[in-house]
This record gives structure tokens, sequence and C-alpha cells, in this order.
């Protein structure tokens, strides 16, 4: 007979098919005994009262009824042909008269969807032959007849002919062995899939048993479907089908539903799926379990959102279970009839979903009940509220403060392009007064504004030790407050919008937000920019103008670049590396010297990477530029020296310096 679908829904047609190969196999059984038949074969949930086993026309009746509800009078004709054209009048007749008990409506809408005037001529002819009182029992062995009786199967459908692949010849005799053979191994594969010999479907029927069991299926589901391929079984594996093995060994019986009482529905939902639970009312033993995995897009929605999800799936699902009585749905929020977006903090998904939302909470027939005991500890982790607070500490009680900067002007010789650089100045409090200690910088090269705001406070926490309490001070509100309030859910969803979209910088978001799990002793605030009071005004300032010397610096270089060739001392270092001769005096032969464009040259340095090599007559600009943009202090040779290392390079730059 093959296996029972795991769907409830085609769980009727199945039985529609084989009715034929049960009349065979169990050609004498009383209602008793196809009750247990029904029972052994069919999920929990499905099986009914020996009452509705009188025939199998009768099971499937009522197995329709409960998966696909009671159809309306007016779309019963179009139920019934579909019906009967597909598995014939006997199932047909058998749920007409289930739903309708008149004998007379359901056998006239029988006739006239007989196939052929001929065939509905001679079925009318017979059934007058036959009392009044057996033509309900009758009627549809009378029509099987009258079809046999003229060459036809039991849906009325005339036999096909036998379709020949193709003509074999002498040309292709003897490549048409290998096509028949994979012809046939094709045709082996189709004919598994649809007895539904996988893995898959051998697992679906557990799923009624087994709470949770789509989130602990799923690393066997990643074996085999086939964007896993290169995926192998291990040992994880093997404990996890043990497990579930176990549970299913160890599962209670289920009860049956019972179309007397209201349905209870418990929702409980985690962080990548959901489960609920159905429930005759009044009773402590289930009818069912079901576990369903969010989708790619639901996976980023709110606590409340995934919960909405999981109760309009349900609802959906099991409505025909309900079987006419009302639906009782018992959830983790309160009030759920009242929810809103507007009441959702973080919302994420559309507009459209919360109208389905909306429609779906506002149905008369579903009562909606609050339980606290169903917020699991994934549902509670993603309601608490996640800003790191600001200023916990005095000022004067944190070990290391830190001040942060980014600076952009527009290129020389282009209209769009920037030149961009951040720094960091580190130091401490004494008082009220900042004590520099350190200074960072870093060009970026051709970068906005607030994206060299980013790179300051990723620098920022790169210099940060765990085991210090350290304040880091930026003037960009931008980063603070997304770092504060919003880095933890950003992460949560992947980086991603509520419209789905990447967010900006996402890659140095993803850093930012790996070291601030990593560290604990250390706050972010933000303070206004270019002020004249307050107590973050002086480290404010360095690291402002240790900023905007780095972008001074890289503008120097666009300059020099631009407007002077590299001079005979380094022509004659670029064609030695190029033709393998000795360099000229003063010159390094550990390093390899390189035309960039046709101004341009740099030098290659093991370890370091290339650096460009201003001409001679620049140099003392560019040892001026970094020497006085390094804040107010000029700091010394040795600050000056970082700064030119980071783009530049030439023989005697320490000594020029």
């Amino acid at each position: 007979m093959g296996k029972v679908p795991a769907k409830r829904e085609e769980t009727p047609f199945w039985l529609a098919q084989k009715i034929n190969t049960l009349e065979v196999v169990f050609p004498h059984t009383g209602p008793q005994d196809k009750h247990r038949i029904l029972t052994m074969c069919l999920p929990f949930g499905m099986v009914h009262t020996v009452e509705h086993c009188n025939t199998w026309g009768t099971v499937f009746a009522a197995l329709y009824t409960t998966a696909h509800g009671t159809p309306t009078l007016a779309n019963l004709p179009e139920v019934l042909k579909q019906i009967q054209d597909e598995y014939g009048a006997a199932p047909a007749l058998d749920l007409g008269m289930q739903l309708i008990g008149n004998f007379a409506t359901v056998s006239s809408i029988i006739l006239s969807n007989l196939k052929g005037e001929a065939v509905a001529l001679a079925v009318r002819m017979r059934l007058r032959d036959v009392p009044q009182q057996d033509q309900e029992w009758e009627q549809p062995k009378i029509i099987a007849e009258t079809y046999s009786s003229i060459g036809r199967d039991s849906l009325g459908a005339r036999p096909q002919k036998p379709q020949f692949q193709g003509k074999i010849n002498k040309e292709n005799a003897k490549q048409q062995p290998e096509g028949n053979k994979k012809r046939w191994e094709k045709k082996q594969q189709t004919t598994k899939k649809e007895r539904g010999e996988s893995p898959r479907t051998e697992t679906q029927q557990n799923r009624t048993y087994i709470p949770e069991y789509a989130t602990r299926i799923k690393p066997l589901y990643e074996l085999i479907h086939p964007d896993f391929s290169s995926k192998s079984w291990k040992i994880e594996h093997t404990h996890t089908l043990r497990e579930l093995q176990a549970d299913l060994l160890a599962a209670k019986h289920l009860h049956t539903r019972d179309n007397k009482t209201h349905l209870v529905i418990r929702v409980i939902a985690g962080a990548i799926g959901f489960t609920y639970v159905t429930f005759n009312e009044g009773e402590t033993v289930p009818i069912g379990y079901k576990s369903h995995l969010y989708s790619a897009s639901e996976q980023r929605f709110a606590p409340t959102e995934k919960i909405l999800t999981a109760v309009q799936m349900a609802v959906i699902k099991e409505r025909p279970l309900a079987q006419g009585k009302r639906i009782i749905v018992v959830s983790p929020i309160p009030a759920l009839e009242a929810v809103t977006k507007a009441s959702v903090p973080n919302a994420k998904a559309l507009h459209p979903r919360w109208i389905q939302w909306a429609t779906s909470l506002t149905v008369t027939d579903v009562d909606y009940i609050f339980n606290p005991k169903l917020q699991t500890q994934e549902f509670l982790q993603y309601e608490v509220e996640y800003p790191i607070p600001a200023d916990t500490l005095p000022i004067d009680q944190y070990q290391v403060v830190m001040y942060t900067d980014g600076s952009a002007q527009p290129a020389i010789g282009t209209k769009h392009q920037y030149s961009a650089a951040c720094a960091v100045v580190s130091g401490y409090m004494e008082g009220e007064k900042f004590c520099p200690q350190h200074s960072y910088t870093q060009t970026l090269g051709d970068c906005t504004a607030q994206l060299a705001e980013l790179k300051a406070l990723l620098m920022a926490l790169e210099h940060t030790d765990p085991t210090q309490f350290t304040l880091i001070v930026c003037d960009s509100y931008y980063c603070v407050q997304f770092f504060n309030e919003y880095l933890h859910y950003c992460r949560l969803n992947g980086f991603r919008d509520s419209k789905g979209n990447t967010i900006k910088h996402r890659l140095l978001w993803g850093k930012v937000a790996d070291l601030k799990e990593m560290l604990s002793k250390f706050h972010v605030v933000h303070t206004l920019g270019h002020q004249c009071v307050g107590i973050h005004v002086a480290g404010n300032t360095l690291a402002d103008e240790a900023a905007k010397s780095a972008v001074a610096v890289a503008t120097a270089a666009a300059v020099t670049c631009s407007s002077s060739k590299p001079d005979t001392e380094i022509m004659a270092a670029i064609k030695a590396t190029v033709d393998g001769t000795p360099y000229p005096k003063g010159v390094p032969n550990k390093y390899q010297y390189f035309m960039r464009s046709m101004l341009n040259a740099e030098v290659k340095i093991p370890c370091v990477g290339a650096h460009d090599i201003p001409n001679k007559v620049v140099r003392p600009e560019l040892i001026k530029a970094a020497h006085e943009g390094v804040a107010s202090a000029h700091a010394g040779v040795a600050a000056t020296i970082s700064l030119l290392q980071a783009l530049y390079w030439w023989p005697g730059l320490y000594k020029e310096t």
C-alpha cells in the first residue's frame, strides 16, 4: 500500500486511491476491523470513531471533512466532481451523503458528471431495474460495470495506447542499451521519490510525537539538501539520530480529536523555530506536536513578530482539525489581539505582513489566552534591553581615556573623491585635566567623514586594554548611538535593516561587535565637537588636530605624486631593479623599486608593503606638514617620522627629518 502521506490534507486522497486494494486485501471486515487497520496506518488525530468505519468510502468522507473542512452547499457540486473524476463515483457518493444526507441531490450531481451521453443513458436505464431502497449502494457498482462494458476504466477514461520512445535502427543499435539504462535509472529514481523512499519522508511521521522536531532534525536534513552536498556524516549526527529514536520509542500515546470540544493550541516560540501542541479542551494529553523553522527573513523578526508568525501558521494549519469548534490559542504575549506595529520595539516585518496578522487576529472563532510559562529562555533573551550604560563611573576613576575623531577633505584635482584619516589620542585624567600619552593615526584614502569616524572608534577598541577601565569619547553621534542602542539587535538580524538590505559599513560594524563582546570594562560616550568649554574639549581638540594632520600629509602626497617626476637617483634605482644591475650609492639594495604610473614611483619593503617615493624637491614640505600638524604641542621627531612612514619612504628619511 505504500507509506501514508505526512501531510494531513493528502491522507484522504491516499485512502481513496487504495480503496480497491483494501477491499481485496481485507474482503470481510466489519467496522471494528476497519477501525483497527486505520489506527495502525493513520497518524494520531486522524482516526475517527467506529461509527465512521462502516465502509471505506465513509472513512474517506470522514477523513476529508477532518482535513479540509465542510464545503458549502454552493461548492458541493464542484468538490464532488473533482473527487469523482480522480477517484471514482463511490467516494464521491459517500462524501455527499455524509455532508447533506440527501440521496436524490447527491445522485443527480454524480449522474450529471458521467463522461459521455451514452454512459449516462446506460446507467439510468439500469437504475430503473434496481429497487429504490438499493440504489444508494448499487449506484457506484452500476457505474463501474457500465464503464467496463464499453471498454473504459473505473473513472470513465479511455485506455491509453503504449507510447514508444523511438525507433531502433542499425545505426543507433549500439547506443540504445545505454540510453535505455539511463531512462530506467531515472524512472526508478522518480518512482522512489513518489513512494516517499527518502530519509526526509521516513522521518516525517515523527513530527506528531516529538516536540521541537524541526529544530532537532535540521542537522540531518542538511546532509541530504543539495546545497550542502559537501557535508559528511559526523559523530554529532549519530548522537542526534539516536536521541530522536529514543524519544520516539519513549513517546506517549496521543489522543484523538474530540469534535464535541474546542481545540486548544499552545504556541512555544524560540530563536530559529517554533513548536505548537494541540489539545482537546479540558484534557492534558496532546493530540500532536508540530514544529517549524523560521525562514531567513522571519529569523530577523522581533520576538513579538515571531510569536505572531507562529500563531498565524498554527491557526491556519489546524483549523480543519477544529471541525467547526472554537480555537483557543495559548501564547506568551498578553493581549495578543491588541498588538500593533507601533507597540513593538524594533519591529522588522514589512507592512503587508502586519496587515495579515491584524486580519487573522480579528477572526471571531479564535480566542487568545496569555500564559507566562511559555516565555522560553530564547524569548526572554531577545526581549532584554542591551545598551551599555554610559558614565557609570566618575571621570577620574577611569584608568584610560581615549578621544577619537575622523576627518575627510576633498582631494586635490578631483571633485567627488576625498582624502580621509582617523586618529585616537589616549591618556588619563587628573581631576578635569586630560594628560595625553599616546597618539594613533591612520590614513584611509578615499572615504567619507562618517566612515572615518567609525574607523577611529574601531581603532580605539583595538587599543583598549581589557584589564583597565576605559572611557572612549567620540564626537560622532551616529557611531555612539548605533554602538550603544542598536548594535546588539542589528547583529541578531544579520546586520540588515527592516527591508532586508545590508546596512552600510557592515564589515566594520561586525568587527566592532566582536570587540564589544570581548571587552567589558569600557564605555562609549558622546561629546559635541569644536566646543570651547567642557571637560572633554582638550582631548577632543587633540584628536581632531591629529586627524587633520594625517589628512594634510595625504593631501600633500596627492600634490607631489601629480606634479613632480621621480629624481635621477630613484630612476637609477628603478632601472637597477628591472635590469638586475647594482643599485646607485646611498640606495638600499634590500628593497625593490618600481614605477607605479607615469609620474609615481614606489618601493616594496619586505613584511611592510609598498610606499610612495616623493621627489627630493617636495620632501621638506612633507616633513613640515607632518611636524606642524601633529596637535599643537609639536610632538617631536618620533611622531613626525611615524606619520611620514604611513605613506612614504625615501633614502635618508630619518636624517632629513
